[in-house]
């Protein structure tokens, strides 16, 4: 599974949805943490119920790897409890990869 610019998310004529969700937010690296986080908060969430396991924490991999460039261009402006919420995640997700031997 590819969670790199999927094809349902590319719609002739627009940018790919990540880039709307950005500009709605006016690139406010804040919102668009929060987003990313809600997001891979979600796919742990339901690990093991929804989809596959694997889809799952891939898709985890992909929001925790864009909140991380996003902080990474915006780290002063961080909110910090954002980035302490990036940081139990983050240790959520490699949690649950050592539990499930799950190497990718």
């Amino acid at each position: 599974m590819s969670v790199d610019n999927p094809s349902y998310y590319k719609i002739p004529g627009r940018r790919e949805c990540i880039e709307e969700i950005n500009e709605s937010f006016n690139e406010n690296a804040n919102y668009i943490l929060a987003f990313c986080l809600g997001n891979a908060h979600k796919y742990l969430y339901r690990l093991e119920k929804k989809g596959t396991v694997a889809d799952n924490l891939v898709k985890v991999a992909w929001y925790l790897n864009y909140a991380k460039c996003v902080i990474a261009e915006s780290d002063p402006y961080i909110d910090s409890i954002l980035g302490d919420y990036f940081a139990r995640l983050y240790s959520q997700y490699e949690e649950e990869r050592r539990r499930l031997d799950y190497d990718r």
